[in-house]
């Protein structure tokens, strides 16, 4: 399964726009993606420390299928506030493809946030 940076954003939005204080407890439903490829990302966004949680319920190949998310952690918080402006979004990821390769999350948060600078007038 190939990474898809659009998948990690929609799940971290998804988590983020959960109120304070309560518990993301269910399966993820993204429009668009299968449970599949949506499973598979939010295991790797857990493993990668992007939200505080656990896999609560897994299918019968032993996938995760239903996962707790208490709270984003700092890296995930500042993945979004570069990512959330979708100018940048898409700019980065117009660039990347540009490029002809897949990105990284590490190169895809350096794009983002040299972009963010840039947007603002910082750089």
């Amino acid at each position: 399964m190939r990474f898809n940076p659009e998948l990690m954003r929609q799940i971290l939005l998804l988590f983020e726009s959960v109120p304070a204080g309560t518990i993301f407890n269910a399966r993820i439903q993204i429009e668009g993606f299968s449970p599949p490829e949506i499973n598979e990302t939010a295991k790797i966004l857990l493993e990668e420390g992007y939200f505080d949680g656990i896999a609560a319920q897994r299918d019968i190949y032993g996938m995760p299928s239903v996962f707790v998310c208490r709270h984003l952690n700092m890296k995930a918080h500042e993945f979004l506030a570069n990512a959330r402006n979708n100018t940048i979004w898409k700019r980065v990821l117009a660039k990347a493809e540009t490029e002809g390769s897949s990105v990284s999350v590490t190169v895809l948060n350096a794009l983002l946030t040299a972009a963010a600078k840039k947007y603002a007038g910082i750089e």
